[in-house]
């Protein structure tokens, strides 16, 4: 069934097989690096000390919009080093795409992507719209000839296979996308139960707190 969703993920990590997906998985390893995967644990804790910042005493917060931003904000600096704010297009659709998601829609037989149904040409729009403003951020990187850096963008555009040979701008869409959609969506519905865990944990302890401390008294 994964493969019905290469109309949206193209021929990436997910849903390659044989020797593309051997292909791919060589030149994709050097981003997850011992050095790198230390450099991204670095960046998910400044992010979420970002977002913790915004937070109040006393203030009602919507977990699950909270961790969805603070997963988009990771997965945009991790991709492209660059913030959400800078990639507006790419995070409207994305939001779109998860939307309009549910259900599986993605993992419809291509097909269904053009019946009338309702969300089904909202979901389109939102795809192609991912997709002009991915293949921008490509075209801007390649022509500015910025060297290697630190970003899963960079890495991939450089990587070159034992022949030589390197990502067309087509392969590494593919890989964003999947990247994009595993990284933002998936994570953050599992943060979103185990914050509401710590929630009812520290409930407790409160609770536990209080009942001793009025004991004393």
């Amino acid at each position: 069934m994964v493969q019905n969703s290469r109309w949206l993920l193209g021929t990436g990590l997910l849903t390659a097989e044989g020797g593309a997906w051997k292909r791919q998985r060589r030149l994709i390893q050097p981003a997850f690096s011992r050095d790198r995967m230390a450099t991204y644990a670095n960046s998910m804790t400044d992010a979420a000390e970002q977002m913790l910042r915004t937070w109040r005493p006393g203030t009602v917060v919507d977990i699950h919009q909270e961790m969805t931003s603070l997963t988009l904000r990771v997965v945009v600096r991790a991709l492209f080093e660059l913030e959400t704010m800078e990639t507006g297009e790419i995070s409207r659709s994305l939001n779109t795409i998860m939307l309009n998601s549910i259900g599986g829609r993605l993992l419809f037989p291509p097909f269904f992507r053009y019946l009338p149904l309702p969300g089904i040409r909202e979901l389109r729009r939102a795809v192609n719209n991912m997709n002009t403003a991915v293949y921008e951020i490509i075209r801007q990187r390649r022509s500015s000839g910025k060297q290697t850096s630190g970003d899963l963008l960079s890495i991939l555009m450089h990587a070159r296979d034992e022949d030589g040979s390197r990502m067309t701008d087509e392969q590494v869409r593919d890989e964003l996308m999947t990247f994009l959609l595993a990284g933002h969506e998936t994570t953050a519905l599992g943060l979103f139960p185990g914050r509401c865990t710590c929630c009812r944990g520290m409930t407790r302890q409160k609770k536990k707190f209080m009942k001793k401390k009025w004991i004393a008294c």
